[in-house]
Order: structure tokens, then C-alpha cells, then sequence
């Protein structure tokens, strides 16, 4: 089995897969919103910035419970209910997963396009001797 990904190993549950899938990128979206107020080369970049960090936070917590639950409801509906049921499911599956990956993929482009934007000063190397005690 390769470590990280999702099996039936002895002694697993789907809930704990499940729990990970959910709280896996609420862990990775807070690391984002430690730049909520941070400097953004235009206005437009601090929304998607703030907007791509909430739905990658959220995306875990509203997609499996939504999952979850159609799947519940579809097991006891029949007929058209039942279908309407399934493509909720399985649109749920295709765009919370879709608008994730677009979301994270912009926190990783505008990580290092902010890059470029920096003062000249980030540049610059630090005389160590200043901060390290040392003999001469």
C-alpha cells in the first residue's frame, strides 16, 4: 500500500478516510489565511486570494457531509427522485473537487508571482556577524 493513499487496509473505517478527506484542506487553507492581510500587487489579487482561501478551506466540510448525505437520501427515494438524487451526487463530486484544484491552483501561482512584487529590501542578505555571536 502506498503511504498516503486511500485503501481498505485491516483495521480502517471509511469514516476515518472520510474525516481525513474533510480536514485535509482546512488544514492547508489556514496556512492561506495568514496572508488575509497581507500586500497583494492589486486589489482584484487580494480577493481571489481571500476567495480561493475560504473555498479551500471550505471544501472539505461541505463536500463529503453533502456526499454523504445525498447518498443517504438517494438509497431511499425511487424513480425520479432517485435519479434527480444521483446527478446532485455526482455533480456535487465533479465541482467540489473541480473548484478546489482552480482555487488551490491560484494560491500557488500568486505565492510565487508576489515573488516579483517584493521591496527591494527582501533581497538583500543579512550581515550575520551582527547576529551570531562569534570569535575573531
Amino acid at each position: 500500500m502506498i503511504p498516503g493513499a486511500f485503501g481498505r487496509e485491516s483495521g480502517s473505517s471509511l469514516f476515518y478516510e472520510l474525516i481525513t478527506i474533510a480536514v485535509s484542506p482546512v488544514i492547508y487553507g489556514i496556512l492561506h489565511f495568514l496572508a488575509w492581510n497581507d500586500h497583494f500587487p492589486t486589489p482584484l489579487e487580494r480577493v481571489l486570494w481571500r476567495v480561493s482561501s475560504v473555498v479551500v478551506t471550505c471544501s472539505g466540510i461541505v463536500g463529503i457531509p453533502l456526499a454523504v448525505a445525498l447518498n443517504a437520501i438517494g438509497d431511499n427515494l425511487s424513480g425520479t427522485l432517485k435519479a434527480i438524487s444521483i446527478t446532485m451526487a455526482a455533480f456535487t463530486g465533479f465541482l467540489t473537487p473541480t473548484v478546489h484544484i482552480v482555487s488551490s491552483g491560484f494560491l500557488i501561482v500568486e505565492s510565487f508571482r508576489q515573488l516579483f512584487f517584493l521591496e527591494p529590501a527582501a533581497y538583500q542578505l543579512p550581515s550575520w556577524t551582527n547576529y551570531w555571536p562569534h570569535l575573531s
